[in-house]
C-alpha cells in the first residue's frame, strides 16, 4: 500500500483544509491516468476507497487499482528541478 512522507501528509491537509469552504467533505484523490501517471483530484470518499492518513486525519484516498499499482511506494513533496512537486519513491520490499 502507498505510504506518505510526513512533508507529502502536511501538504495534502493543507490542501484539504483549503477546499473545505469551496468543497466540504471533499479530499484529495490519487487517480491514475497512465501506465505511469497520475493525479491529484478533490473527491469526496466511498467506502470502497483506500485512506491515508495522518493525525487521525483523511488527507488522501485511492481506488483498489490504484493502490495495488503503489503497493511498496512512498509519496513525497520534495523540491525537483522543476520546483516543488509530489516524488514517488519505491521502498524495499
Amino acid at each position: 500500500m502507498l505510504q506518505l512522507s510526513e512533508t507529502a501528509a502536511q501538504v495534502l491537509r493543507n490542501i484539504k483544509d483549503e477546499m473545505q469552504e469551496h468543497q466540504p467533505g471533499s479530499v484529495p484523490r490519487l487517480v491514475r491516468t497512465g501506465d505511469a501517471e497520475f493525479k491529484l483530484a478533490l473527491d469526496v470518499p466511498t467506502q470502497q476507497d483506500h485512506a491515508l492518513h495522518s493525525a487521525d486525519e483523511t488527507v488522501l484516498v485511492l481506488d483498489q487499482e490504484t493502490s495495488e499499482v503503489l503497493t511498496n511506494v512512498t509519496l513525497d513533496f520534495q523540491e525537483t528541478p522543476q520546483g516543488q512537486a509530489f516524488v514517488f519513491t519505491q521502498r524495499e520490499a
